[in-house]
């Protein structure tokens, strides 16, 4: 039986224009200049951050960014569980920042930590995040992030997926203050209170949904996730491709690691849609790739920006 998943690599471009045109260029930019490594003196670190702020929502913006910058995230921590002790509290808030990196729990409890001295109304959410383990076919918790309220209405972010050490460039905004439907395509809230949009997927169709990156938006694929169908013999992929972009595909054992790299892509036309169809062999089971190359882009690097699990397209 062929079992896969979809993988999107695409080559990370310049944002050289960033610093002109965002409309957060500046709160950034004083987040950034602020250091501190005293976790006694967070509430003043917090004071500090917010004082050019004009209202609530940049205020928010400030410590968002300044958690995206100075924490990075502990890969081995997770993978170690050297975090699994901790409880969702301060003592999780004060190692996290303590030791400069942590893991979502820690992201987010020491947000909830700095929004509090903000004075911020702010909640913690648990629930599933298309992550690290998104691959999890149960529904168990993984992940952590935050929702504030802001004018009267709750929004949401996620400062553990905006950390500046996925891109190596300026703090994500997708992750920041999203639209809810768009924001539910990779987390899926235990309590669907904190979906925050009327008639949500139920969570078996939450799983069927690829994982969104940041790229994947930024060259140009989005607003809308790709449709995929499961022929006999083959996956068909319906997506907008930018006119910029050169798509390949890779298929790779997870079994054995052997890649192949199929010699032809051919795309027909749909409306306004590309349609992608990929055969596959008929035994085992294989991540597909589809990598793309930006005119754009100036580096020879590339990022995971779209991954559907596999156990959600098995036939």
């Amino acid at each position: 039986m062929r079992y896969f998943s979809l993988v999107f690599l695409l080559f990370l471009f310049s944002f050289s224009s960033f610093a002109q045109t965002h409309p957060y260029a500046a709160i950034d930019a004083h987040a950034d200049s602020i250091r501190e490594d005293n976790f006694s003196k967070l509430d003043q670190l917090t004071a500090r951050l917010i004082e050019p702020a004009r209202n609530d929502t940049e205020r928010v913006r400030e410590l968002f960014c300044w958690i995206a910058k100075n924490i990075k995230y502990d890969h081995e921590g997770l993978h170690k569980r050297s975090w699994q002790p901790y409880d969702l509290n301060t003592d999780l808030a004060a190692a996290t920042f303590a030791w400069k990196k942590g893991i979502c729990g820690g992201f987010s409890v020491l947000l909830k930590y700095m929004l509090d001295a903000a004075g911020i109304e702010n909640a913690l959410v648990t629930g599933h995040g298309k992550g690290e383990s998104f691959l999890n076919e149960d529904r168990r918790s993984n992940h952590v992030w935050n929702s504030v309220r802001l004018g009267g209405q709750w929004q949401l972010l996620d400062v553990t997926w905006a950390t500046t050490q996925w891109t190596k460039q300026d703090v994500s905004d997708l992750f920041f203050l999203p639209p809810p439907a768009r924001f539910a395509l990779s987390h899926y809230p235990d309590s669907l209170q904190w979906l925050l949009y009327d008639n949500p997927l139920p969570y078996e169709l939450y799983q069927a949904l690829p994982e969104i990156g940041y790229a994947y938006y930024t060259l140009g694929f989005g607003p809308e996730p790709p449709r995929m169908e499961r022929d006999s013999g083959q996956v068909t992929f319906r997506l907008a491709i930018p006119k910029s972009v050169t798509l390949g595909v890779i298929l790779r054992n997870v079994d054995t690691f052997e890649e192949t790299i199929l010699p032809t892509i051919q795309l027909e036309r749909e409306g306004d849609l590309s349609v992608l169809r990929v055969p596959l062999p008929a035994e085992g089971h294989f991540d597909v790739e589809l990598t793309a190359i930006s005119d754009k882009t100036p580096y020879r690097k590339y990022f995971a920006v779209l991954t559907a699990p596999y156990p959600s397209l098995r036939p």
